[in-house]
């Protein structure tokens, strides 16, 4: 991680609380990590407004989905804004639910082929 992502990440964590903002319990394998709502390499910063608090397994599970269903990904980035405004605890749960479900139907799609 360079010393810019983990001084955003460390930022974050003073203003949101050390969370998986998709609500994934935090363990020490499966720590935060800083994701770029606009990914670097579309000229996505590395600053406060572009980044999100993701455990490690969701962080990998929502790249996985970025490779599969681009739309659905487009969607997830878009609740991550959403909850650094609002901080909604319901929709936390309801999209931690619902990427899981994502990566499930992946899994089981790759499987079939």
């Amino acid at each position: 991680m360079s010393n810019k992502n983990k001084i955003i990440r460390l930022e974050l964590i003073k203003i949101y609380g050390k969370i998986c903002f998709l609500g994934e319990p935090l363990t020490k394998e499966n720590y935060i990590t800083l994701h770029h709502i606009i990914a670097e390499r579309n000229k996505g910063k590395t600053n406060i407004e572009n980044g999100a608090l993701l455990s490690l397994f969701m962080h990998q599970d929502l790249h996985f989905i970025e490779h599969w269903y681009y739309g659905e990904y487009d969607y997830l980035n878009e609740y991550l804004k959403y909850y650094k405004e609002t901080q909604d605890q319901i929709e936390k749960q309801r999209m931690n639910a619902y990427v899981k479900k994502l990566t499930r139907e992946i899994k089981i799609d790759k499987a079939r082929k």
